[in-house]
């Protein structure tokens, strides 16, 4: 649920690094290079930590369709950058599995 609710509430602050995609253009195909990836290297970071080092740039562009970081990986924080252009709410699903 934190990786969940960090990507929704990141997708609303401000981009420093990664490309912003109209949510009329999203791809059908896996969205992984649209992402931008941090991953912990010490303690758990709270969601306004994360929120911070994202706008410092903190977070590298994904290189892959489908980002997989292995068994036994660090905490994986993601950041999709949307706009909606359209005057109407949209409605998305964004799946994500662990393996």
């Amino acid at each position: 649920w934190r990786l969940c609710l960090g990507l929704l509430l990141l997708s609303l602050s401000q981009v420093s690094y990664a490309k912003v995609v109209n949510l009329d253009e999203l791809p059908s195909e896996p969205i992984g290079q649209w992402l931008g990836v941090l991953i912990e290297e010490g303690d758990a970071l709270t969601l306004a930590e994360v929120i911070a080092l994202q706008r410092q740039g903190a977070f590298r562009p994904s290189e892959v369709e489908v980002p997989k970081f292995g068994i036994g990986s660090r905490p994986v924080w993601l950041h999709l950058a949307v706009v909606n252009t359209t005057a109407a709410p949209q409605q998305r699903h964004l799946q994500m599995t662990s393996s």
